[in-house]
């Protein structure tokens, strides 16, 4: 069983309302009670000036990906999604985290500061994942491995297949799939995130969607 860290599992959950609070000022939340100026006059300011409200969209979300709305949790953009990630399950200089390198540089920046283990497994000659290497590290034991595919900057992709097999063979393992640039390919495991409780996948609206002024991202996965 994949187990937070301990700091995370002495937390209690923190639920904000989802829906219902446009028509009401919540003092609790010190939220902007009047209008901004003349430029934004053509917006609902509610929609400015308040926090966010989220289950429309992620019952649309769910619905666009074909997963129950349970499954998704949103976050700013896909580099908080790797943050929290990082930050709950890895605990602080005990736990061993797996990347390959060259990769998006914000997966071992937050490994590092989670105080992570971190093992290194460079590209081949070809720029591709070396998956010999990556098998040896995941027969060590670690607590999760973090991977984008495509990579960043590699361009490199990860057989889906070689994905779940590894989910399958290393199941005390939490395999993290950065999922930012899958909409330029044909190849995911998005779909496979109901199958098996140690598979995570990020993405976010900054890349193939053009939105990433919305710093909007999300995290698919058991709830």
């Amino acid at each position: 069983m994949i187990v937070p860290r301990k700091a995370v599992l002495s937390l209690s959950p923190y639920a904000a309302p989802e829906e219902g609070r446009y028509d009401k000022i919540r003092l609790d939340f010190n939220e902007n009670t009047q209008s901004l100026v003349s430029g934004f006059q053509n917006m609902e300011m509610a929609r400015i000036c308040a926090y966010p409200e989220y289950e429309v969209f992620l019952e649309k979300l769910a619905k666009f990906l074909d997963l129950p709305k349970p499954m998704l949790l949103l976050t700013n953009g896909s580099d908080e999604a790797l943050s929290l990630i990082a930050m709950t399950f890895i605990e602080p200089n005990v736990d061993r985290g797996i990347i390959s390198s060259p990769t998006f540089s914000m997966i071992p920046h937050y490994l590092t500061l989670a105080q992570a283990n971190i093992q290194t497994v460079p590209v081949t000659e070809t720029l591709a994942f070396d998956i010999h290497a990556l098998q040896s590290a995941l027969e060590n034991q670690a607590k999760l491995i973090i991977l984008a595919s495509p990579d960043n900057p590699t361009g490199a992709t990860l057989p889906p297949e070689q994905i779940l097999a590894w989910c399958q063979a290393f199941p005390e393992t939490l395999f993290v799939i950065d999922e930012a640039y899958a909409d330029f390919t044909d190849t995911s495991v998005l779909g496979e995130v109901n199958r098996f409780k140690n598979l995570l996948v990020t993405r976010t609206f900054s890349k193939a969607w053009g939105a990433a002024g919305l710093r909007l991202g999300y995290i698919a996965g058991n709830p």
